[in-house]
């Protein structure tokens, strides 16, 4: 992904994820900004992700104060997932469907269960079978739109993967 359209897509997330929550029922609704940033963590350099990722962290942040219960856990899970998807990347054919689908639930789980344990250590009295009724829902539509976007965005990686591939041999 392109700096300047991951930049573009990241402001768009944070300003539809609004209206798909007032549109749809909170389990349907996908998380736009945890898609965005699992798309760019997973195609772009490390170089170039820090702004888009800064941009959700913050988005997230601004999130948590105004509608959730405790402020900072969607802006720590998130970051936590940016970390786990730079870390593992690399080590990934994102060009495989099988493997783009396992990876954005994985993120998916990630990110759920960093939110969970933070919520649970600032004293939530909710318990893991109660977040674990309202996550597949969540999983599939968050995991399918991550999908759309890594399929799209991973074809042009995979291009410049083999690209440098053979500019880095030497005749």
């Amino acid at each position: 992904m392109r700096f300047r359209t991951a930049i573009i897509s990241t402001i768009l997330a944070i300003v539809l994820q609004p209206l798909f929550l007032s549109i749809l029922p909170e389990a349907m609704a996908p998380n736009l900004g945890f898609c965005v940033l699992v798309v760019c963590a997973a195609t772009m350099d490390e170089k170039s992700i820090i702004i888009p990722v800064t941009i959700i962290v913050v988005a997230s942040m601004f999130i948590d104060l105004f509608s959730n219960q405790f402020v900072g856990a969607v802006a720590i899970s998130m970051l936590a997932v940016a970390i786990a998807v730079s870390l593992v990347r690399k080590h990934l054919d994102l060009e495989n469907p099988l493997i783009l689908i396992c990876f954005a639930v994985g993120a998916n789980i990630l990110y759920e269960l960093v939110y969970w344990t933070i919520y649970r250590i600032m004293g939530t009295p909710y318990s893991f079978l109660y977040m674990l009724k309202n996550i597949p829902a969540g999983i599939l539509v968050d995991a399918m739109v991550a999908f759309a976007g890594l399929f799209f965005a991973g074809k042009r990686l995979g291009r410049l993967r083999r690209e440098n591939y053979f500019k880095e041999m030497k005749w």
